[in-house]
């Protein structure tokens, strides 16, 4: 069998971008309170009760206290990735970025089948070897599945605009912008675009509209459903929340994955302009994606050794090693701390414990009722004196060194008699 050089270069492109990914991989991981968390919600769904009201916000409450929830379609997607690994952190975390491997494959076959396959490489190129798209690749987030579902419907509207007929093409829109609704709200306002382009598009446009709105309920059901039971929570929380986002009483700020939906498409239309650069000049269109590379992949962009979301120098295999520690001695009646940024709560740790060790500490109101605390920190950390709620309310005046890695200590605190 005879490869075509574009073949080649496919298999060139995947297999770079593969190992960019995966060198190094558990090392690069990040593990925080977000990943933690999502996984903690669906296990929990799995082991404990299962559950229409979703993720928790790590960060966002409203004036009034309420705790914004995200739908649960995301924890959902996570459990048979638990089960699949066993609950193992690096197993489920290498599925993120084999699912942006696959998204930027599938935008190379999507643009040579509608354009051309010079476009194709390039905007697969620009997509792939994106410093952002390779940091996602590295940690689990809800928000990792927004490239590929939104490059889905840019291919059902093009489908549309072309009166190509796909069936239920404006239900399938429609649950894909509420599945990425569910994900991240502020896409909201690009879902009415899509909505908007649909409509445009669409010919038998009422019919359209019926499916679309058919397919966005499925996307929201369950959340639907809780809201309707429950006193619409959710509805309220996320109206609170907008109305103190006005009166400047949240501290938001728009980042980059707010806008990851757009990632297929800007990759497109980079790779459509290397097109036009290639068809006058390939020197100066090769030379142009040359710098493109070194500048994502190179500065410190990209981080080959350690993660690039997690606390200076930590990283899973210390959280584990920190886990392990804890579960050789068979607690009881404990709880943990971490003394890094905002997750003193420790739900790493908790994860680690609840689901790889089989050892359940007590909740994060319970400090003050622990009979040991175990504390992951800096070596320099006043753990006798801090002032963190999670430490002082324990009121420790005793304290063990079960051990110490680089930069890292873990400590045993006992209260006094």
């Amino acid at each position: 069998m005879q490869f075509t050089k574009y073949q080649i270069l496919l298999f060139a492109l995947i297999t770079f971008a593969i190992a960019i990914r995966f060198i190094n991989f558990p090392e690069r991981i990040t593990f925080g309170p977000e990943q933690a968390i999502s996984l903690l919600v669906s296990a929990d769904y799995i082991n404990e009760k299962f559950s229409l009201l979703g993720l928790p916000s790590t960060q966002r409450t409203t004036s009034q206290g309420h705790i914004i929830f995200y739908p649960p379609v995301f924890n959902y997607s996570l459990i048979p990735l638990l089960l699949i690994f066993n609950y193992e952190v690096v197993g489920i975390s290498a599925f993120f970025a084999v699912l942006n491997i696959f998204t930027g494959v599938l935008l190379y076959y999507l643009v040579k089948l509608y354009f051309d396959k010079v476009i194709a490489f390039f905007a697969a190129t620009l997509f792939l070897f994106n410093s952002i798209m390779i940091d996602h690749s590295l940690f689990i987030w809800s928000v990792n599945y927004m490239p590929l579902l939104n490059l889905l419907i840019i291919f059902l509207l093009l489908q549309l605009y072309k009166k190509r007929g796909i069936k239920f093409n404006g239900f399938l829109i429609g649950l894909l912008a509420t599945l990425s609704f569910g994900i991240e709200y502020l896409y909201l306002f690009t879902g009415i675009l899509v909505f908007i382009f649909g409509i445009k598009f669409a010919q038998k446009k009422l019919r359209w509209m019926i499916e679309f709105f058919t397919g966005a309920v499925l996307g929201i059901l369950p959340t639907i459903i809780f809201d309707v039971t429950h006193e619409f929570y959710h509805f309220g929380t996320l109206w609170q929340y907008l109305k103190d986002f006005l009166a400047g009483e949240t501290e938001s700020k728009i980042t980059t994955y707010h806008f990851l939906q757009f990632w297929p498409l800007l990759a497109f239309v980079g790779g459509y302009l290397l097109y036009f650069f290639y068809k006058k000049n390939r020197i100066l269109s090769f030379a142009i994606l040359g710098i493109y590379l070194i500048f994502n992949l190179g500065f410190g962009n990209v981080n080959f050794s350690e993660p690039k979301g997690m606390y200076k120098n930590l990283n899973l295999s210390i959280l584990q090693n920190a886990a392990d520690d804890i579960a050789d001695r068979n607690p009881d009646n404990f709880n943990l701390v971490m003394t890094f940024d905002f997750d003193s709560r420790a739900y790493p740790l908790r994860y680690l414990l609840k689901y790889n060790h089989y050892l359940t500490p007590l909740g994060v109101e319970d400090y003050p009722t622990a009979s040991q605390l175990y504390v992951l920190t800096t070596t320099d950390y006043p753990v006798l004196t801090t002032t963190l709620w999670e430490i002082s309310s324990f009121h420790p005046e005793n304290q063990i060194v079960l051990s110490k890695t680089g930069d890292f200590v873990l400590y045993k605190l006992s209260a006094g008699n």
